[in-house]
């Protein structure tokens, strides 16, 4: 124990914690579960050492298990990030509530949900193709909701309103990997043809094709802004219904 004390005044400090010292002192004082055999009282060089050394550590200003800030800290980013995670929640509450009152929309979350989509844009895909018509047929045969064609059915029944949806929402998903997640992109190729978007190396110039995105991403927009309680952004507005 001297080497402890005249370590320290040599001026090397001493890099131990509270607790060791703690430890030191309750080995010393010998608390056994047999008295009759525990070791010999300190002597008074070690209570000297012991002295010293709680006295050292003490005086450390920046010595503490915990400061009241530190403290504060911890919480208030618990707080934030418990306030992150409850909006996140709401938001995504209300999103659920602005699809049930969608026509289709149990079956349209569904289908987003079996392919990973985001079932707003789908449910606004549904809207710009079919405004929500099962039985609708286009002058080019497209059926139903999504206006898929049975090219892409086979003997599938396209006026079953969770049929359609399944094979479109699994044509959607598809066209976005197939375009690396570019919502643009596959908008246009799921109105125009993926060789189209391949061959003007982006939205082709083609008139209904512009329309129909621009009127998928106002509508999109709108649901995602009515979800959270926000105007319609300005810039998408105007387009061709």
């Amino acid at each position: 124990m001297p080497k402890l004390a005249s370590a320290h005044r040599a001026g090397r400090p001493l890099r131990i914690g509270a607790a060791t010292a703690i430890l030191m002192a309750c080995a010393w004082n010998g608390v056994s579960s047999v008295p009759e055999r525990g070791p010999a009282p300190p002597t008074v060089e070690e209570f000297a050492s012991i002295a010293e050394l709680s006295t050292w550590v003490g005086g450390i200003a920046e010595f503490h298990a915990l400061r009241e800030g530190d403290l504060q800290t911890a919480l208030g980013s618990r707080r934030r990030g418990f306030e992150l995670f409850t909006r996140q929640r709401q938001v995504a509450a209300a999103e659920r509530q602005l699809l049930a009152e969608l026509p289709y929309g149990d079956a349209i979350s569904a289908a987003a949900e079996r392919y990973r989509l985001d079932s707003l844009l789908l449910a606004a895909m549904v809207e710009a193709e079919s405004r929500f018509d099962a039985r609708v047929v286009s002058p080019r045969g497209a059926v139903g909701l999504l206006q898929v064609t049975p090219r892409l059915a086979g003997a599938a029944d396209l006026f079953d309103p969770t049929i359609n949806l399944d094979i479109g929402a699994r044509y959607f998903g598809d066209l976005l990997e197939r375009f690396g997640g570019d919502v643009e992109l596959a908008l246009a190729a799921y109105n125009a043809g993926p060789s189209a978007v391949r061959r003007y190396r982006g939205v082709p110039p083609y008139r209904e094709t512009s329309q129909y995105v621009r009127k998928v991403l106002r509508i999109y927009d709108g649901h995602h802004r009515a979800s959270r309680g926000a105007a319609p952004d300005q810039r998408l507005a105007g387009t061709a219904g």
